[in-house]
């Protein structure tokens, strides 16, 4: 199956895009389905990159989501957050961007450590953000919580990019991620546009930092029915 992308279609560091898509499964065994998603590849500039398409058993149309990942450089499949919104009927994408996962092309963390100066820096991260909001957004999970206190370019992008979201966005997070700023900042943003916004932060999760950044991945069972709801109640 090969999927072909007009532009770069990425996020922030966790976005839930949604849309409604016709697309047209066949009946499968749901289990299956589930532990056996398929790597497609679709074409972003002069490359082409992989993604993993989870699917719900039966035939559609089914509403989608597109899962962006954030900065680690093997995102595989998601399995976990996939399995929570598949099982409820959304068909789930999980894309790699470049150099990321089953991606070609350079690697931007790799890119980062050989930034020449603060400056430099500041601008690739820029750069590593500069479609995020771009497209139609329900969710963020810790959006630019390691990259805002470096980069004030970036927070300039980002604050524009929020005031030109075209439709509600929730904001989550967990206690202790490591900056509780950007969603804050960029959800006020969101709703002083005029745009429908929610922001939580949940519980600690784990017992630092990182621990609490992952909790995008592996806290699903807790922010998913939140989610959930949000994203039901406008697709509506």
């Amino acid at each position: 199956m090969s999927v072909t992308c007009t532009g770069i279609c990425i996020a922030l560091r966790v976005v839930l895009a949604i849309s409604w898509l016709s697309i047209l499964v066949a009946a499968s065994d749901a289990e299956d389905a589930l532990r056996q998603p398929e790597l497609i590849e679709f074409r972003s500039g002069d490359l082409d990159l992989k993604g993993f398409i989870w699917k719900p058993a039966g035939a559609g149309p089914f509403p989608a989501i597109l899962w962006n990942h954030g900065s680690e450089k093997r995102p595989g499949a998601v399995d976990s957050v996939a399995t929570f919104f598949v099982t409820r009927g959304y068909v789930f994408f999980v894309p790699h961007r470049r150099g990321h996962g089953r991606s070609p092309g350079p690697y931007i963390m790799d890119q980062l450590k050989t930034a020449g100066s603060a400056a430099q820096r500041s601008l690739m991260l820029v750069r590593l953000h500069e479609a995020h909001f771009s497209d139609q957004l329900a969710a963020n999970c810790s959006g630019a919580a390691q990259t805002w206190s470096g980069s004030p370019d970036l927070q300039r992008r980002l604050i524009a990019a929020a005031r030109r979201a075209a439709m509600p966005v929730f904001f989550l997070q967990a206690q202790n991620d490591y900056d509780l700023t950007p969603n804050r900042v960029l959800s006020d943003e969101v709703k002083a546009s005029g745009k429908q916004a929610e922001s939580r932060v949940y519980p600690a999760h784990g017992s630092g930092a990182q621990d609490g950044h992952s909790f995008c991945g592996r806290g699903v069972n807790v922010w998913g029915p939140d989610v959930a709801s949000f994203i039901e109640a406008h697709l509506k």
